[in-house]
């Protein structure tokens, strides 16, 4: 039982080799792979843990690449699925900056780090030695694209948002609490162009374990006030600096839109995704 115990404490927190890492053309490893699970991310990372636990992180393994006179941190984190790994990599990637398409999505962040969205994977690439440029930071996440396993699309849940309209590389997912709001949860949502210069949201809330719409539902109307769209019931409520924010429930979920100045004009936007 002993000799378990001591196997299993060094599974959890020693080195491995740097054949548990994909191989990145042009790079070359430096040092060993280091591996890390959901009862010890918090060594790594510190409070930046909360994060990926939040989003479902599964495993993260960390080894140092070189490249001439460059060397790289390069973390992956398992994130279990393709939605878990876009809701952490939506959160953590910088506004200002387009994002390539490299997987399902890269940023090159010039000189000190570079993001990479792939299926399960999100990768966090940051400078140790040197300063990474454009040309070598889109290299060198093209090379860890092709190295990781997986397809390159977007989670499947964002389809079920309205095309007309979005802004093009708006959409996000909060797996709690979004608009800071505890009963919206497992929220997948974009950016849609209203009149003039103002924007509002469209969301679908997802289904979590055990859950149905029915049950969601139902928690939402003790908080909200009730009306209907073409005989599809609807909720909704005053939100500070969200205006009114309404959800309706159809045959394919719960759907809700952010944004309102009246009441009609929720219902207006509602009718978009019963149609």
């Amino acid at each position: 039982m002993k000799r378990i115990m001591i196997f299993f404490l060094m599974m959890v927190v020693c080195p491995s080799m740097a054949g548990d890492f994909p191989k990145v053309k042009g790079w070359k490893p430096v040092g060993e792979v280091m591996t890390y699970n959901a009862g010890n991310l918090w060594e790594y990372i510190n409070g930046a843990a909360e994060l990926f636990l939040a989003y479902g992180f599964q495993s993260l393994r960390s080894c140092d690449l070189s490249h001439k006179d460059l060397v790289v941190t390069v973390d992956i984190y398992d994130m279990g699925t393709r939605l878990n790994a876009f809701g952490v990599y939506n959160t953590e990637r910088p506004r200002q900056t387009k994002p390539l398409s490299i997987g399902a999505a890269g940023i090159v962040s010039p000189p000190y780090q570079c993001l990479l969205l792939k299926d399960v994977n999100y990768v966090k690439v940051n400078m140790y030695e040197g300063e990474i440029d454009e040309a070598t930071g889109k290299a060198l996440l093209q090379a860890l694209a092709a190295a990781l396993p997986g397809g390159n699309e977007y989670p499947v849940e964002l389809k079920g948002l309205p095309e007309e309209g979005k802004k093009l590389g708006s959409e996000g997912f909060v797996k709690e609490g979004y608009l800071g709001l505890g009963e919206l949860n497992n929220c997948v949502f974009a950016d849609y162009e209203g009149k003039g210069d103002s924007e509002y949201q469209y969301f679908h809330m997802l289904l979590g374990p055990k859950e149905s719409s029915k049950s969601i539902w139902e928690k939402l109307e003790a908080k909200w006030k009730a009306t209907k769209v073409e005989d599809h019931p609807v909720l909704f409520k005053q939100i500070p600096y969200k205006g009114i924010v309404g959800v309706i429930l159809t045959d394919k979920g719960i759907f809700g839109v952010t944004d309102s100045e009246k009441e009609s004009e929720m219902k207006k936007r509602l009718k978009v995704v019963v149609k």
